[in-house]
């Protein structure tokens, strides 16, 4: 049987890929914390809309350990090689050693030790941190029910912003990330738009935290501490409401639902040509001719993933 798919969180995800895509170019300061004040937060939100209260535990992991740490260490394995051989060839050891490529499969959220010495972000921490935070999310609900899933939950996240200390595979990310998880849950079969004072509320706090904040999830930065973590939910809301007006446009609806749909593919895509410098080599340097060429490269690498053997088992493609 057909599944029936949401034109509208299609959409959304089809704009959220597209702005973590322009959220790692370098540009526009303003246009940069606009973006992560909700970007990743949304793709949260998102999923925990999808959770099953059928699924078990164990039956759980094990299909999250397919459909997120399979393409994870996927990515993480061709950076590596990559990084060995152009290191490697040249017999500069240290040089490889001080890029910190060889930690980021452990801090894919990027590391700090010392000047010389840094690990560099790669945006598929975001599986890592869903994997973490569906799991968690499974277990106490199995313990726990509404109402107070949201509050148990909200102090575990709220703990986890304030102490923010730097743990692998990107745990901490996915321990606060349980708050966008659990909005999302609760926010299934509801109509959102009826709800105007939480809607009021958290479009204001998202206003305060572009003016005075600042988000960045893979670095664990909570400029206004909790306030981001409501900001963001304002953030997608508007993002929300942006999706359902493009939906009546069929060309750019048909393109980001598409785009959406497919956005694994584009996140590990984009994870490679981020850190593989394809574009200098190439002297493609003007912002929106870079902007089309990196959408065009994802574009391209998800029809080939579909007729590939090796890509259609990463994805779990049909």
């Amino acid at each position: 049987m057909a599944v029936t798919r949401n034109e509208t969180i299609d959409i959304m995800k089809g704009i959220g890929i597209t702005l973590v895509i322009i959220g790692h170019m370098s540009g526009f300061f303003y246009l940069h914390k606009f973006i992560f004040s909700f970007h990743m937060p949304l793709f949260f939100i998102l999923a925990g809309y999808f959770f099953s209260p059928r699924e078990g535990v164990k039956e759980g992991l094990v299909k999250d350990v397919r459909r997120l740490l399979i393409p994870y260490f996927s990515v993480i394995l061709l950076l590596l090689i990559y990084s060995i051989f152009t290191h490697g060839v040249q017999h500069n050891f240290s040089q490889l050693l001080q890029s910190g490529i060889l930690l980021m499969w452990i801090f894919p959220d990027g590391l700090f030790l010392q000047d010389s010495y840094q690990v560099p972000v790669i945006p598929v921490w975001f599986l890592l941190s869903l994997f973490w935070c569906k799991s968690l999310f499974r277990i106490i609900y199995k313990y726990i029910k509404e109402p107070y899933l949201f509050i148990v939950i909200l102090i575990i996240s709220s703990i986890g912003v304030f102490v923010n200390i730097k743990l692998p595979f990107a745990f901490m990310q996915g321990v606060i990330a349980s708050f966008f998880y659990v909005v999302g849950f609760l926010m299934k079969g509801k109509r959102i738009e009826e709800n105007k004072i939480v809607i009021l509320s958290v479009m204001i706090i998202w206003s305060v935290c572009l003016v005075w904040g600042g988000l960045d999830m893979a670095y664990g930065y909570y400029k206004l501490y909790i306030l981001e973590l409501f900001g963001a939910l304002g953030g997608t809301f508007f993002i929300y409401l942006i999706s359902i007006g493009i939906k009546h446009v069929k060309g750019i609806s048909n393109f980001l639902q598409w785009f959406g749909i497919n956005s694994l593919i584009v996140l590990c895509v984009h994870s490679l040509e981020k850190y593989i410098p394809i574009w200098s080599v190439l002297c493609i340097n003007n912002y929106f001719l870079l902007l089309v060429c990196k959408i065009s490269l994802c574009s391209i690498a998800i029809l080939l993933s579909y007729r590939l053997k090796i890509t259609k088992y990463i994805f779990k493609l049909k």
